[in-house]
Formats: structure tokens, C-alpha cells, sequence
């Protein structure tokens, strides 16, 4: 008898944990709007009808936001995400493309760079999140065979839509700096920084050609605390048509 009622009051236990667990999902996929978003830009950006603008404005229009300016994916680490922009980066630490309040925040371009993606070094922000969305997986590029492994499938390679067109990027290098350096985040060409920032990286992946010379660095914290003090930045390289 005391078998069955230890054993009925563990279930009682359990149960409670159960629901909350289940709402707590429930509330984290609804205040993300995870579906929702992914069938957008599926829509919208795969569309081969339509030119990279035309899928941009039609995008804009369809999330009521004026701020998206693309798409960053690499599904290899689990991105497929919105870009926006405008003069106040803060803003999109905590509002999502709905421009409503969401402590996940959007990917954002730095308001120093031009919206269309022209500028030599193109620097884009996003947080890391505990569930593998945003830009969660970019820490594991600090382990060399991790990297190795992706560049050897050739899984190294982000592809950005934008007004631009689609533009493939390969990962140069990998690096970790203290948050508040911006020194790390130019916009126009800057070759010394370039080769100070490939000489003084944790990890290098492949050796930009100078042929081509456009760059993205894709940026987030190491740890999902209030009191982390270290990015992760990522050296990307367009690739050419």
C-alpha cells in the first residue's frame, strides 16, 4: 500500500513539471513565431519568379516591416534567418521582425553598413540562443577538427539574399575579442585590418583571394550571460558567381 501512494504521489509530482515544461515550448515557439517566419521566407525568397529586390520589398510588405533588407542561411549550422537594419542596433537586440518585444532579438546589419550589402566589410549581429536558432552555432567554429569537418562537406558556405542578388560566402577565419571592440567591425576596405585580423585569429579556415574583395563577419556572444565579456567573430569571403 505505501508502494502505490509513494508511486501516485510521484506522478502528482511529475505532471505539474510536465505542463509547465510543455508551455513553457508552446510560449517560446509563439512568442518567436517560428512557423510563421520560416513559411514566409520560404515563400517569398524562393520563389525563382522574382528578382532579389522584388522578394525583398514583397517580403517587407508582407511582415509589415521596412527594416528587412535579407537572408542569411548555412544549414549546416542551423541558419536560415531575416537581416534587418536601421539606425538603432539596439532596437533589434530585443524586437523581433514583428517590431514586437522579444528578449531573442532579429539578425541585424550594423548601422554603419549600407542596407543593400555594397560596402567592403559587411558586419552582421545576432544573438546565441540555447535552443540552436540565430547565431548559436557559430561558437562550435572554435573547435579546429568541428571546422575542418565543415570545410572538408563544404558545409563552410553562408548564402546571403539581398537587393544585391544571392551571394555565396566561404569562411576564412574564426576569432574571439572582447565585446565592446569595435575595432574588429570595419566597413570600408582596410587591408592591414584584414590581415591583422587573419594573423591574430584563433582558427583559419581557408586564405581569402584577392581577387574577390567583399567580406561579412557574422558576430555573437560565447555565452548567453549578463556578464559575458567575449564574442565570437566569423571572416567570411564572397565567393565568386
Amino acid at each position: 500500500m505505501k508502494k502505490i501512494l509513494l508511486f501516485i504521489s510521484i506522478i502528482t509530482f511529475l505532471i505539474p513539471i510536465s505542463i509547465i515544461t510543455n508551455s513553457e515550448l508552446q510560449s517560446y515557439h509563439k512568442e518567436n513565431n517560428t512557423k510563421v517566419i520560416s513559411e514566409s521566407m520560404n515563400k517569398t525568397l524562393n520563389s525563382n519568379e522574382k528578382s532579389s529586390q522584388d522578394k525583398i520589398f514583397e517580403l517587407r510588405k508582407k511582415l509589415n516591416n521596412e527594416n528587412v533588407i535579407g537572408r542569411i542561411e548555412n544549414k549546416a549550422l542551423n541558419i536560415d534567418e531575416i537581416i534587418v537594419k536601421s539606425k538603432d542596433d539596439t532596437y533589434w537586440l530585443n524586437h523581433d521582425i514583428n517590431n514586437k518585444k522579444n528578449k531573442y532579438g532579429t539578425i541585424f546589419l550594423d548601422r554603419y553598413n549600407r542596407s543593400d550589402f555594397s560596402d567592403w566589410n559587411n558586419n552582421l549581429f545576432g544573438h546565441k540562443m540555447l535552443d540552436d536558432k540565430m547565431f548559436s552555432n557559430l561558437t562550435k567554429l572554435q573547435n579546429q577538427k568541428y571546422t575542418t569537418n565543415l570545410q572538408s562537406s563544404n558545409n563552410d558556405i553562408f548564402t546571403i539574399t539581398s537587393i544585391q542578388g544571392i551571394e555565396r560566402y566561404k569562411i576564412i577565419s574564426i576569432k574571439r575579442i572582447k565585446k565592446l571592440d569595435r575595432n574588429f567591425y570595419k566597413t570600408q576596405e582596410d587591408r592591414d585590418w584584414l590581415t591583422n585580423l587573419i594573423n591574430t585569429s584563433d582558427i583559419v579556415v581557408n586564405k581569402p583571394k584577392e581577387a574577390i574583395e567583399k567580406y561579412v563577419i557574422l558576430s555573437t556572444c560565447v555565452n548567453p550571460s549578463a556578464d559575458d565579456n567575449l564574442r565570437q567573430i566569423v571572416l567570411l569571403q564572397k565567393i565568386s558567381d
